[in-house]
């Protein structure tokens, strides 16, 4: 039982993107949230963002690998977590390192 609650808890926590959502959108109770403005980041602050992004992605290997060596998860499932975070990472430097901005919240209605 621990280890399903571990492997789930793994697989939630390493595959969950950290995202900033940056759309005007509506709370809960109806007030409009403020949308955030997008910016073009020079090359100096994308080369920092993508320090800070390759550091954590080290780390979460490591955290993965830390899983496997206990025995919460199998090799094969590692590799593909593993694979999933380098491709999210590959994406975040191939748009500049700009915040995703999630497609799962309903658009306001009109």
């Amino acid at each position: 039982m621990n280890k399903l609650l571990i492997a789930l808890l793994t697989i939630s926590f390493v595959t969950s993107n950290f995202e900033i959502t940056a759309f005007a959108e509506k709370d809960n109770q109806g007030s409009e949230v403020k949308q955030e403005q997008q910016i073009e980041f020079t090359k100096k602050q994308q080369d920092e963002l993508a320090i800070l992004h390759k550091e954590m992605l080290a780390k979460k290997k490591e955290i993965v690998q830390k899983y496997v060596e206990f025995g919460a998860i199998s090799k094969e499932k590692a590799a593909m977590i593993v694979k999933h975070m380098e491709m999210h990472y590959q994406k975040l430097e191939e748009h500049g390192f700009q915040p995703h901005h999630s497609h799962h919240h309903k658009k306001p209605a009109e």
